[in-house]
């Protein structure tokens, strides 16, 4: 018959099983906690992949959209005014000699400071004339237009005025007061124009008029209307091509009107 342990021997078999289950469990827990670290530290290694990578693709994106609207985009010229000193001009390619030749087109190698009307000459059916005492403009100019907006060619090179929307027959003004020097069919593309002498170093040319209603010598006072919009000449469609020329040089119509 087998006896009982004693007290004292039973204690000593439970404090060494309770020994050996807290060993067990420090083991598991150690275990738990290297293997839960390890997880975390390859989850935020993989994170922080993940995001270089979504940051390399989103920059990639980026810079094929700005090549694409490099290559897409359209471009615009800003045409520059030469330098007097220079004595060049804008040399139009694309837009006809001006009916005057009062040097404010092509190249010249020394350019007056204020073109010389008396001695210019013209295409064979416009008439010209050095007109005097004419009135003198403001310096301010107003819209050669009912219509404010473009159509067609801007200021540029080649393209020495801008193409303002007119319709067939509707009205042109003086863009300021002056007198006609020049009007009449020019043969070399403007079609029936207009050229202003504004008495102060500006010069206006209106052209593709359908109507002319000015003659040479002529005073005009600023808003009058001198001739009606049309599409005479090297025109395509009815509009006004507005030119404007200070002491000998082409500008930029857009700087001066309001």
């Amino acid at each position: 018959m087998l006896s009982s342990p004693s007290p004292a021997a039973r204690r000593r078999l439970e404090q060494s099983q309770l020994t050996y289950f807290c060993k067990k469990s420090n083991e598991n827990r150690k275990g738990y906690f290297i293997h839960t670290g390890f997880t975390d530290i390859l989850s935020t290694l993989l994170m922080k992949s993940i995001r270089r990578i979504l940051i390399a693709i989103l920059l990639g994106l980026l810079l094929a959209l700005g090549s694409w609207q490099v290559v897409h985009a359209p471009h615009y010229e800003q045409a520059s005014i030469p330098d007097k000193a220079q004595g060049v001009t804008v040399e139009s390619k694309s837009t006809p000699r001006p009916v005057v030749n009062t040097q404010f087109v092509g190249r010249v190698t020394a350019v007056p400071e204020k073109p010389d009307i008396a001695s210019a000459t013209a295409t064979p059916d416009t008439e010209t004339d050095s007109c005097t005492n004419g009135p003198v403009g403001s310096g301010t100019f107003i819209w050669p237009t009912d219509n404010h907006t473009l159509t067609g060619n801007d200021y540029g090179p080649g393209h020495p005025g801008i193409d303002l929307a007119a319709g067939e027959g509707s009205p042109v003004y003086a863009a300021d007061a002056g007198v006609v020097i020049a009007e009449g069919n020019d043969a070399a593309g403007y079609g029936n124009v207009i050229q202003i002498d504004h008495g102060n170093g500006y010069l206006t040319v209106y052209a593709h008029l359908s109507v002319i209603e000015v003659r040479i010598c002529q005073s005009v006072e600023a808003g009058q209307q001198i001739g009606a919009a049309g599409s005479t000449g090297n025109a395509s469609g009815a509009h006004l091509h507005f030119e404007i020329a200070q002491d000998g040089f082409y500008i930029n119509p857009w700087e001066v009107l309001p």
